[in-house]
């Protein structure tokens, strides 16, 4: 396995609580054994880590960065407080549901528009309408546009935004318009209507970014009221 594909590796206990998460300092050793090469260890690198025995179950979870995500029952091959290796079972290895997918980020970062189709008609914009993505999953957005400009149900807009440092040019079908308290349109909630693979996982990414983010801040928040 590539680290390079790999976004971060979190630890799990017998009672599925994570215990430890790595987004850097592990590696996955090849050794050799007689006439075998053995490439089933995953080894990780820290100051004070906690000790665990043959006995201790654990799990691993390996966040790709496509967004993909393997979980694995692994047992102890060594432990000490500065290294700790993992054997992998592969043959019980599983790929979990993909949450990114569902699991919509809310953000407000700036977008735009540059075209629209409405049944047979296309209109390119001659100046892009500005907006905002409020949310973003796999499937879709929620965007908010600036002009005086209306859309409906099932019209096709051309959404251009920046997410991280790629820019994303993606064609969605307006499934909803949504309006505030006084009648007043406030976004529409779009569906993708065709993905590729790379922008799959640019979102995946992004998303996977966001989470990770969010998991250290809470964990930081557990260690603040821990201390207190």
């Amino acid at each position: 396995m590539n680290p390079k594909h790999i976004r971060d590796v979190q630890i799990y206990n017998s009672n599925n609580t994570m215990i430890m998460s790595f987004d850097k300092n592990y590696s996955f050793p090849a050794k050799r054994i007689g006439d075998k090469i053995i490439d089933d260890i995953i080894s990780f690198k820290g100051k004070k880590l906690p000790i665990f025995d043959e006995s201790d179950q654990l799990s691993v979870i390996i966040n790709m960065k496509s967004g993909e995500r393997i979980k694995y029952f692994c047992t102890t091959a060594f432990s000490s407080l500065r290294v700790l290796e993992l054997r992998l079972n592969a043959a019980q290895a599983r790929t979990l549901e993909d949450k990114r997918r569902f699991y919509k980020i809310k953000i407000e970062i700036n977008c735009r528009i540059n075209s629209a189709m409405r049944g047979e008609e296309t209109v390119i914009f001659p100046q892009a309408l500005y907006g905002k993505i409020k949310d973003i999953n796999i499937g879709g957005v929620f965007v908010s546009v600036d002009d005086n400009v209306y859309f409906e149900k099932n019209d096709i807009i051309t959404v251009h935004a920046v997410l991280g440092h790629e820019v994303l040019e993606i064609s969605a079908t307006i499934l909803r318009v949504k309006k505030n308290e006084h009648g007043e349109i406030s976004g529409y909630g779009c569906s993708f209507t065709e993905i590729s693979r790379h922008q799959e996982e640019m979102i995946s990414s992004y998303i996977n970014k966001i989470q990770f983010k969010e998991r250290q801040i809470q964990r930081d928040k557990e260690l603040l009221t821990k201390d207190i």
